[in-house]
């Protein structure tokens, strides 16, 4: 679980992703064509991919630290609010020190064709982004692509291996894991989602929450 704050003041939760750039696009832009059911992202993915949309802005981001001592405070109680459910995370209308001197956060400068960051290793039934997440790992993935070399092959190649997670094969996927992360788009419109829905366009930032939810499941049977 993550806690997430955007542009136009609303802090919400988000169990699943973050997406900019091409992987935004084509979940949002896919909309018109639900009539095809899931066929419909396949069809947006190829028009971004003949027609790539580059998106400017930077990335802040804190990396996940095991050492981390805030991994284990998030325990609610009946006195909890939604304000005191972060540690690391600044007003929004307020800069981030990346100086590595003084802070810890660190920047990545765009432009980028695709953005991703999720808590879990599935986005759905067919679709595998982060392979070795798991449901207690305590971080973010944080996982991208910069404008650099054939923006299209690039794209075609990540799009078409996230059925299998693959995509983390290629030199041109970069990945870490995060504790917080803050984008910053350059430009006023785009798309930018949380959870499969969209969002106001503008800068947002989040945390992940570890130990604040719990999964129950049945145990696999043993023959």
């Amino acid at each position: 679980m993550a806690v997430i704050d955007t542009c136009d003041g609303q802090r919400v939760f988000s169990f699943l992703s973050v997406e900019w750039a091409v992987i935004a696009d084509v979940d949002c832009d896919s909309e018109k064509y639900r009539f095809l059911g899931g066929t419909r992202f396949t069809v947006e993915a190829v028009k971004r991919i003949l027609r790539p949309r580059i998106y400017t802005g930077y990335i802040d981001y804190l990396p996940y630290d095991v050492t981390d001592d805030t991994v284990q405070r998030n325990q609610i109680t009946s006195d909890t609010t939604t304000a005191q459910l972060h540690h690391h995370l600044l007003p929004l209308s307020e800069p981030i020190s990346v100086d590595p001197a003084t802070s810890k956060w660190r920047r990545i400068e765009g432009p980028f064709s695709y953005v991703l960051i999720t808590s879990k290793s599935a986005l759905s039934q067919d679709t595998v982004s982060t392979p070795q997440s798991t449901l207690a790992d305590g971080y973010l993935t944080l996982q991208f692509i910069r404008i650099r070399g054939s923006t299209r092959l690039n794209l075609a190649k990540t799009l078409l291996s996230l059925s299998d997670g693959k995509h983390f094969e290629y030199d041109f996927v970069e990945w870490m894991p995060v504790r917080a992360f803050r984008i910053v788009p350059a430009a006023t419109d785009g798309n930018l989602m949380i959870d499969g829905e969209k969002v106001p366009y503008g800068p947002l930032q989040g945390e992940v929450l570890p130990s604040i939810g719990r999964c129950m499941g049945k145990q696999p049977r043993v023959d």
